[in-house]
């Protein structure tokens, strides 16, 4: 599994997006919560890791120097959200189908970025999102 190119003690809240290396790649389901800090870009890992806690599928997410302009994400799976973080999650945004393999519905949580946005503030907003979900 690739590592993470940015570690938590190099990267202050500082840190200008812009400056947050991508990690390509993807398509890797995480066997574990370690797992996801060599999946997931700093600015939106521990809400990842909130969700994950939390038994929210995440999909995909992306904060990083491709996002600039234009918006953090993370994309959870909304056909497997209880009935209550559904209606969470709908504050935040559409559910959208996709139709791949199989069909499912996913929920894009977003967060704009500027070209001055700091990973803390990217990392905050985002926090602060997964934090309203609840346990399932």
């Amino acid at each position: 599994m690739k590592q993470n190119p940015e570690s938590e003690a190099q990267i202050m809240d500082s840190t200008p997006i812009s400056e947050i290396e991508p990690i390509e790649g993807g398509g890797i389901t995480p066997t574990d919560r370690k797992d996801l800090d060599q999946l997931v870009e700093f600015p939106v890992l521990e809400a990842c890791r909130i969700l994950y806690d939390k038994n929210i599928p995440t999909i995909m997410s992306g904060a990083n120097k491709k996002n600039v302009p234009g918006e953090a994400h993370i994309i959870i799976a909304y056909d497997m959200l209880s009935p209550q973080n559904k209606i969470i999650a709908e504050k935040f945004s559409t559910p959208f189908v996709y139709t791949g393999f199989r069909k499912r519905t996913f929920l894009s949580l977003v967060v704009p970025i500027t070209i001055e946005s700091t990973v803390g503030e990217i990392k905050t907003a985002m926090e602060d999102i997964a934090n309203q979900f609840e346990s399932q």
